[in-house]
């Protein structure tokens, strides 16, 4: 199912000095002291803390269900315009399909929101950082089949890899968001969320995160 950002409501944020990084996802903490779940009526994705390749991860395991892990943030991208993190794939779903609204099942995604939903901006612009099946390719930028929607897919990952190890990511927020929208970002980063569903199919999917941070440089 699609992340239905109107839906999110501002919280608290998030402060750090402009030499050090934000620890945006910190998978050994509780997640409890710092997320959030959402799910939109279909049962809640299973999102539980483990250890791989010796490190601790965040667990996502879907079948037939649909729900997110959701952080709420602030911070200027000018400030921290670079977003890392590893993560890491075990099953996909064979017929999901982003490109449709019938089968835009995700593997893992990471979502960006750049500002609150709100009844002036009820559609804030967001991007998501996308491991989908080999339906679609490394570098697609695809928009949001939904109407209305100001979201923007950009896969990153597709398909499983082949030594079957964690991915690491670096991504420049500001250059992204510029492909994706054709301008600077206007907003803060308000809210970061990790999704895994498979409501549409029905098919298993089995994601880890791992650490997320927004660094100067």
């Amino acid at each position: 199912m699609l992340l239905a950002v109107a839906v999110w409501l501002a919280g608290g944020g998030l402060a750090a000095r402009a030499d050090e990084p934000l620890v945006v996802l910190d998978p050994s903490a509780p997640l409890e002291a710092a997320w959030r779940t959402h799910s939109f009526g279909e049962p809640p994705t299973s999102y539980t803390q483990t250890n791989l390749f010796g490190t601790p991860w965040i667990k996502a395991k879907a079948q037939n269900t649909a729900s997110g892990l959701i952080r709420d943030l602030a911070w200027q991208v000018a400030d921290f315009p670079w977003l890392e993190w590893q993560w890491h794939m075990e099953q996909l779903q064979p017929s999901a399909d982003i490109r449709t609204k019938t089968h835009d099942d995700f593997g893992a995604v990471i979502y960006v929101l750049f500002g609150t939903p709100s009844l002036l901006n009820r559609h804030p612009p967001t991007l998501a950082y996308v491991w989908s099946n080999n339906k679609v390719s490394v570098g697609d930028l695809i928009k949001s089949p939904r109407p209305f929607s100001r979201l923007r897919f950009l896969v990153l990952q597709s398909g499983l890899t082949a030594n079957g190890k964690p991915v690491d990511e670096r991504r420049n927020l500001a250059r992204d968001y510029e492909l994706a929208f054709g301008e600077p970002p206007k907003y803060k980063v308000a809210h970061i969320a990790i999704w895994t569903d498979s409501d549409q199919t029905g098919e298993p999917a089995v994601a880890y995160y791992g650490a997320i941070r927004a660094v100067a440089e």
